[in-house]
């Protein structure tokens, strides 16, 4: 045979047979190869013939954020192992994790494993009269923990008591309830025939 069998994916290429016109057949810009996987999270294209009969293998691009399995960028996850590397399955969605004051619903999203007040925090933030929102506290930074302005209470922790006197529902600014101690907390009446 005077035109050689190619193999592998040149074999597309250069399939081993004349052209009719007086030389080897060749198929230039025809595909070839097959997708493939190049690393955990790219994929290369198939190829295409070139003009000397061999397969030129097609570019690389990202799956973003999701991992490639057998040649395909997968679409959905179910598991951070269907994710690339650093990036965590949140709903079907490969994402990377959050920073310090974005938005969330779940831990999960939040690269500090917090979601709090609706924004990723540096800790739990669940105590006493406690937020990580800016406005739930009533001033500072989303995403950092901290008390709650004096006179507030957003989350309705502290029950109002005493006639509204003593305890009057809101946060004292040091992460707790306002006590007020020593204050009148009712007005003077008879009982008894004895002013009490």
């Amino acid at each position: 045979s005077e035109c050689p069998d190619a193999s592998g994916d040149d074999a597309v290429c250069q399939p081993g047979v004349c052209n009719g016109l007086g030389a080897c057949m060749t198929r230039p810009s025809s595909p070839c190869g097959v997708p493939t996987c190049v690393g955990d999270t790219s994929r290369r294209v198939a190829g295409s013939c070139g003009g000397d009969g061999r397969c030129v293998p097609g570019p690389v691009g990202s799956c973003g954020g999701f991992a490639c399995r057998e040649g395909q960028c997968l679409r959905r996850c179910s598991l951070d192992a269907d994710c690339g590397p650093g990036v965590r399955c949140l709903g079907g969605a490969c994402e990377v994790p959050r920073e310090l004051g974005a938005s969330c619903v779940t831990d999960r999203a939040c690269a500090s494993g917090h979601c709090a007040d609706g924004v990723c925090c540096d800790r739990a933030c669940n105590g006493t009269c406690e937020a990580c929102s800016a406005a739930r506290r009533g001033e500072g930074t989303d995403g950092v923990c901290g008390v709650v302005r004096r006179g507030l209470d957003p989350d309705n922790e502290c029950p109002a008591g005493g006639d509204g006197f003593c305890q009057p529902g809101v946060c004292d600014g040091a992460g707790a309830c306002q006590i007020n101690t020593g204050t009148i907390c009712a007005t003077p009446r008879c009982q008894d025939a004895q002013t009490a």
